[in-house]
């Protein structure tokens, strides 16, 4: 799957805006309001390990889905960067021309997304269904078929 560009044609340089995931209660019928969203950190091989967290989260269940399912969007990004990537000591390069680069070498190898329940703390198993970056200029990098069976058997068996 190659990257997708849906926006004006830009720089590579376009910041990475958001992440947006979709998620599905895996084979449970749970009511999504009984659950808050947890978020950790993101991590992806580029061949090396490059760690995303994001500051901000937001989600919404999506209606009229069974098994339930929630959009998540994550914002304001934090990231260690293998140091051979980043320009400059500290400062990452978290830009469509980065992440398009390695996009055909790159696998969301951990994903610390979770519903824990709000009386019970028990986690729901969830599967991703999908899983976007959005850059400033609108352009996209669609990771969807990029997520490791690792990440898919750990969010599924987390209860």
């Amino acid at each position: 799957m190659q990257p997708v560009n849906n926006g004006p044609d830009g720089t590579d340089e376009s910041v990475l805006k958001e992440m947006h995931l979709v998620i599905q209660a895996a084979g449970a019928e749970a009511d999504m309001a009984q659950y808050s969203l947890e978020t950790g950190s993101i991590v992806l091989s580029v061949p090396e390990e490059l760690s995303i967290e994001a500051m901000y989260c937001t989600g919404r269940v999506l209606p009229d889905k069974k098994p339930a399912c929630a959009a998540v969007c994550l914002q304001e990004f934090d990231a260690e960067v293998p140091e051979r990537y980043a320009e400059s000591l500290g400062k990452p390069d978290l830009t469509y021309g980065f992440f398009s680069a390695r996009y055909a070498d790159t696998v969301i190898s951990e994903c610390a997304v979770y519903l824990s329940h709000t009386e019970s703390e028990e986690y729901l198993p969830i599967r991703i269904l999908s899983a976007k970056m959005i850059f400033e200029d609108r352009r996209e990098l669609d990771y969807s078929e990029k997520i490791s069976a690792c990440v898919i058997r750990n969010l599924a068996g987390t209860a």
